[in-house]
């Protein structure tokens, strides 16, 4: 294509001063887009006409004039003709008829006897050039066109069942970039800010339309919506009268023909000036103007807009392409020219005008919707965010004036309905019992229990005639607040109650075994045990047990299935006697924990300055593995003890392999404070990093790490570990029989064997080999006597712990079989009182469920109805403008004729005067 290795030569590109992009590889982007053109179905061919065009365009940049006397008036000649010739080369065109074209162009006028003549008025350097720019203008342009038509071709649905295009239901995406301000804004942003101030215009009237329409059909109290309108921003620019910015750049551009290029801008700006001097939303900036768009002020340097508002291509220039040899070419001049056409040939800004009034009234006849797209970096790189670049987009997007506009209103609204099934559980009216009345006094008594929670509710609520509707987005957020914690409330009760009953399940499966158990060893079983309902889960959900649960950080597959108050007796260290210390114990699928509550402690400040560290409130004593538990023994006698013997583990060294070595930090891994040597090093026996004194001055025992003897340990792991040697664990806890069944469902469940022992005698306790015991004894030895108190005296005597037991009078299997047997009827009634309300249940759904459905169809009937009405009064309103159009033809046919056959006739006085009018014409005509 004669285009060389050098960009540089080519004025179109040399203009612009750059020619490498770094990091942009120029042949492999090449190459992408031919392959590009091959998948929208672009043929190579094809594909090298297209770059034929292209490459034209490059060398009619190239064609310079210089000014020539011609007949006495300015002309021009060009400086060399090889770029004129390289153009009519690729695209087939005669050299010198181009020549020609561009150097003269053609005016005719009406002679004197309605004779038309032809003159060839010569050009100067600027209107050839002009000339020049504007056919490489179109020409790149078309070919921008043709490949846009190729790849709509390609996307186009084949729907060959739909018979018109009204039946086509589509969604179209309009991607636009919003308003654009840089350092130097000329015709380009211009025309980008105008049709966003179109689209911001309509983005109002339809918004706000249609959210007045519904309050007023629902019958709401609402104040009117104040918003920014920028309609007179839209007559500034695109008004006739008075003319706006495109209109003066119009009548400026085809006035000044023999005018350079800054002439034309210099005129434009003072005709500017001169017809909008009075207006508010504009004023003159230096060699530019300056709008006050919705989003901000924008200044705009009029350089070029002159040369940028010219779109025009004489019909000569198109005849002359329609003649080239090759078929591309002819393709993209397919236009018929009239040489008795004398309307005025549009101008860039006429056009962007007209198309945006097309968009205009598109968009009217759809159902807009917005998604505002905010572009976080230039990079395209994740996880990286420019806030200049995204705060200049958000101003010029418009966006805080979108959602204030939007936020005039109210921000939620639903059908009663749907409102009431969504939000019934905030209400005790409407759930859990079956509700029974209006959807929209089920609205109302839902808004009246949420108002004690929520304040703004009151003020922002408003009930219409189908629908509820909330002011601001606040308020819902906090009915979903309010519902999600009901929820969470409702979904723990359900998990609580489903612990409950697997659990009784599991123990109803054990009862017989364990009645045989106790039966055979004659075990005398407390009636509280016996009636007592089982719930696994006995911590009252508060604070309490968030924290204790926060410590023990349990997986999603480590389920808590029992947790309870219970009492670890140990031996005091002095005076030497049994101590029943309160313990948190807690069961879960594959451990046995025990806590200990510590209650609120104050926070203890650290040496560095503004640090604390707040202690635990629950702390560990000890974590038995369920697979390391060898039995459960329980007495015979009634009594709530119980024994959890664990495999007891030999002494073991001190475990350091995890330590840091004292020259991995100098400062401590706490505070901060560097180490030296007033203050000295000390290893945290739990983590093994090192501290200063002031916060490693704890002095705790840790057995399963070796230091079976009270050692330090970092201040902030006190309570993490355990403190308890591994010996057997002496419990007491009213809930023991549910405890023991648990205990022995979890052993089988995990294949293990742990058995449950039923002991007349003493029962033996197994201390641990190491330091640090506190079992009690070494044996436990119940003591039967009468009973003076409902209350187990413990005490601890000759190593052993005593526990005396009242006597109280067992459960004979004849009670147990009745108790069963109430159980069983109860558990009847449960069943049907559950399946009558929820044949209640069913049947306030079928009822509501037909109300909405009767809802439903009246509003289809209205909408119907309206869409109906609104049909005829336009089929009405175009047959009376057809009747209006043919009394009109009629007539004029009629004073044609003078009065003859077909003409009107009209009564005056009861007699026939238009025939009388065409005669009397008549006779006037035949005497003249």
């Amino acid at each position: 294509f004669g285009l060389g290795d050098d960009p540089s030569v080519f004025q179109y590109l040399a203009c612009s001063g750059a020619f490498d992009v770094p990091g942009v590889d120029d042949a492999a982007e090449f190459e992408s887009t031919l392959s590009s053109l091959t998948a929208i179905g672009i043929p190579p061919k094809r594909s090298k006409a297209i770059l034929r065009c292209v490459a034209a365009v490059l060398h009619i940049g190239n064609v310079a004039f210089l000014g020539k006397l011609v007949e006495g008036a300015d002309g021009c000649h060009m400086e060399d003709s090889q770029a004129l010739d390289s153009f009519s080369s690729l695209m087939g065109v005669d050299a010198a008829a181009l020549d020609h074209v561009m150097r003269t162009r053609r005016f005719e006028t009406m002679a004197p006897g309605g004779a038309v003549e032809t003159y060839d008025v010569p050009q100067n350097v600027a209107q050839a050039s002009a000339a020049r720019d504007g056919l490489a203008k179109a020409v790149f342009e078309r070919l921008f066109d043709h490949i846009v038509a190729c790849l709509n071709a390609l996307l186009e649905s084949q729907q060959s069942e739909m018979t018109s295009s009204e039946d086509l239901r589509s969604i179209g995406v309009l991607d636009i970039y919003g308003f654009e301000i840089f350092e130097k804004n000329g015709f380009e942003q211009l025309c980008i800010n105008y049709v966003n101030e179109s689209l911001q215009q309509i983005f109002i009237e339809l918004t706000l339309r249609a959210e007045q329409e519904e309050y007023q059909r629902e019958r709401i109290q609402w104040t009117p919506i104040t918003f920014c309108d920028n309609k007179d921003v839209q007559v500034l620019i695109e008004g006739r009268r008075p003319p706006g910015i495109f209109a003066i750049l119009d009548d400026t551009t085809r006035t000044a023909h023999a005018q350079d290029g800054r002439q034309v801008d210099a005129k434009f700006l003072d005709e500017l000036c001169r017809a909008h001097a009075n207006n508010v939303r504009f004023n003159r900036s230096g060699k530019g103007f300056c709008i006050e768009h919705y989003a901000g002020s924008v200044r705009y340097d009029i350089d070029s807009f002159g040369e940028a508002n010219k779109d025009r291509l004489a019909q000569d220039v198109i005849v002359l392409m329609q003649q080239s040899k090759f078929q591309f070419v002819q393709s993209l001049f397919p236009e018929v020219v009239d040489s008795n056409d004398r309307r005025l040939e549009p101008t860039a800004g006429n056009k962007m005008v007209k198309q945006c009034g097309a968009l205009m009234k598109a968009l009217k006849d759809c159902t807009p919707h917005y998604v505002r797209c905010i572009k976080s970096n230039d990079k395209k790189a994740a996880m990286e965010f420019d806030t200049s670049r995204v705060e200049h987009q958000v101003t010029y997007l418009g966006l805080l004036e979108n959602v204030q506009v939007r936020r005039a209103g109210f921000a939620y609204r639903a059908e009663f309905p749907r409102f009431l099934e969504r939000f019934k559980i905030l209400s005790s009216e409407t759930y859990p019992a079956v509700y029974r009345g209006s959807d929209r006094d089920g609205c109302t008594a839902i808004c009246t229990a949420a108002k004690s929670k929520l304040r703004t509710l009151a003020e922002d609520v408003q009930m219409g005639k189908t629908m509820i509707f909330l002011r601001r987005p606040e308020t819902f957020f906090g009915l979903e607040r309010l519902r999600e914690k009901r929820v969470g409330g409702y979904a723990a009760r359900i998990q609580k109650r489903w612990r409950a009953f697997v659990s009784r399940r599991h123990l109803l499966q054990l009862r017989k075994a364990v009645s045989r158990l106790y039966d055979s060893s004659e075990k005398v079983r407390m009636r509280a045990s016996f009636l007592r309902p089982y719930s696994g889960v006995y911590l009252p959900q508060d604070d309490l047990a968030d924290d204790l649960f926060e410590l023990l950080g349990l997986p999603n597959d480590e389920r808590v299935v029992f947790s309870d108050c219970v009492k670890q007796w140990q031996l005091a260290p002095a005076p030497l006697q049994a101590v029943g210390r309160r313990r948190l114990l807690v069961v879960t699928m594959k451990a046995v924990y025990l806590l200990e509550d510590m209650g609120r402690r104050s926070p203890v400040p650290r040496p560095s300055a503004g640090t604390s560290w707040h202690p635990l409130r629950v702390e560990i004593r000890r974590v038995l593995d369920i697979r390391s538990l060898r039995k459960v023994v329980v007495s015979a006698t009634p009594d709530s003890f119980l024994v959890i013997k664990p495999q007891i583990p030999g002494r073991q060294e001190p475990d350091k392999s995890f330590w840091e070595s004292d020259k991995a930090r100098d400062s401590c891994a706490a505070t901060g404070l560097s180490f030296g040597l007033l203050r000295r090093r000390h290893h945290c026996r739990f983590s093994g990093k090192l501290y200063c004194k002031e916060v490693c001055s704890q002095l705790q025992t840790l057995p399963d790490l070796g230091w079976y003897t009270p050692t330090r340990v970092y201040d902030g792991n006190v309570g993490r570990f355990c403190t308890d040697v591994v010996e057997d664990v002496v419990l007491q806890t009213e809930k023991k029989s549910e405890l023991v069944a648990i205990l022995q469902w979890l052993g089988s469940a995990i294949g293990g064997a742990l058995e449950v022992n039923v002991l007349s005698t003493p029962i033996p306790l197994s201390r641990s080999p190491c330091e640090g015991s506190k079992l009690p004894g070494s044996r436990i030895v119940f003591q039967v006597e009468p009973a003076r108190t409902f209350d187990e005296l413990v005490s601890c005597e000759n190593d052993a712990l005593l526990v005396r037991v009242p006597e109280v009078r067992g459960i004979s299997a004849e009670a147990m079989r009745i108790l069963s047997k109430k159980d069983q009827q109860r558990a009847k009634l449960r069943e049907q009182r559950r399946k009558e309300e929820a044949r209640i249940r069913m049947e306030a759904e079928a009822s509501r469920a037909e109300r909405q459905e009767q809802e439903r169809r009246r509003r289809v009937r209205e909408s119907k109805a309206r869409k109906q009405a609104e049909r005829e009064a336009r089929e009405q309103e175009e047959a009376a403008a057809e009747l209006r159009a043919a009394a009109n033809a009629a007539k004029r046919q009629s004073v044609g004729r003078f009065g003859s056959a077909g003409g009107h006739e009209t009564r005056s006085g009861g007699q026939l005067v238009g025939g009388e009018l065409a005669a009397a014409l008549a006779r006037r005509q035949q005497t003249t």
